[in-house]
């Protein structure tokens, strides 16, 4: 096994990847509520409605919205002839998504697709590709770098520690890691009988999704003959229930007791070949590294922190001795543990 960085000087353990990182789920966040707007305006606005709202004498926030996009559009469009073509070649959101003809689908959509269809087909097999390729080598990272419900509850967890910090008091409610992996594979036999998927209804990043293109419908339903309802709807009091447990009932208890996309992930990345590896020799039993850790591991334990490591590499930014890097290798897993 070679060592691919050090800390804490080295890049991984730097601030400036904590940044990268959130940065990218925060991109990811925004380019869904993107491309909902875009969707949703072409539903809502024909040339005929954009004629109607120019005469309007005090347009409302929608159709102010959906005049700058018109006209940004129109520009671009008449500027380069390909903006509208290029806008509606992306659709969907981290549960499945088509990428300029690329398409990209999660594991647990995949799974789920074949359990409840009983079928394989070449589409979703290159859906699949990159997802499992990339979690085969870099393990749970789509917890931690991609998925935007992860980024939310990130917040919740820096809102935990603020209360704490000012004396409010919050639980520590610990449950078994095993509930998951549990409810993945109940969830899992439960659509293969029914026929019906049943976890991508309460699987957080496609909640998110489906959240998201409700509220911009809404936000643009005042354009159409149709109005959708307005306001949150169950799938986002769901997420907002989790926010709220997180912040005062238990430290990420979706991600660590729940989640059953995260348990596949952990599953398909149980031999991943980039893992934090702590040299036990130069580590001094700080217990910085347990302290940070948001999916409550315990890195300083063994030689890798587990199967459920999100790779999110806060522990390599706060480790004093610098025993903790990244490290290239194939090598047997420890289980996680509270």
């Amino acid at each position: 096994m070679s060592k691919l960085f050090t800390t804490p000087s080295g890049f991984a353990g730097s601030t400036l990847v904590q940044v990268l990182r959130h940065t990218i789920r925060l991109a990811i966040l925004l380019s869904i509520i993107g491309v909902g707007l875009v969707a949703h305006y072409r539903v809502f606005v024909t040339k005929e409605k954009i004629n109607v709202i120019q005469s309007e004498d005090n347009p409302n926030l929608a159709r102010k919205t959906a005049l700058m996009m018109h006209q940004h559009l129109q520009t671009a469009e008449a500027q380069r002839g390909v903006e509208q073509k290029r806008l509606s070649d992306i659709r969907g959101n981290t549960w499945s998504a088509d990428i300029y003809g690329f398409s990209v689908t999660d594991p647990l959509a995949g799974a789920e697709s074949v359990t409840t269809s009983r079928t394989i087909t070449k589409s979703l097999l290159i859906g699949l590709a990159l997802p499992v390729i990339a979690t085969l080598l870099l393990g749970r990272f789509f917890c931690s770098w991609i998925c935007p419900a992860g980024f939310l509850f990130d917040i919740a967890d820096r809102l935990r520690a603020l209360l704490q910090k000012i004396g409010v008091p919050v639980h520590h409610l610990h449950l078994w890691r095993g509930n998951k992996y549990v409810l993945l594979v109940t969830g899992l036999i439960i659509g293969a009988v029914v026929g019906v998927p049943v976890l991508g209804a309460f699987y957080p990043p496609a909640v998110l999704g489906r959240e998201i293109s409700h509220l911009t419908a809404s936000f643009f339903s005042v354009l159409s003959d149709y109005p959708v309802a307005s306001g949150i709807s169950l799938s986002g009091l769901f997420i907002l229930g989790i926010i709220i447990a997180e912040t005062f009932v238990s430290r990420r208890l979706w991600c660590r007791y729940v989640c059953p996309g995260g348990a596949l992930y952990s599953l398909i990345g149980m031999g991943r070949a980039v893992r934090v590896h702590n040299d036990l020799k130069q580590c001094t039993r700080c217990t910085e590294c347990v302290q940070v850790c948001p999916m409550g591991l315990n890195p300083m334990k063994t030689k890798s922190p587990g199967i459920e490591c999100d790779q999110c590499m806060l522990c390599l930014n706060t480790c004093p001795p610098g025993s903790l890097s990244l490290q290239f290798g194939l090598a047997k897993q420890n289980k996680g543990n509270d």
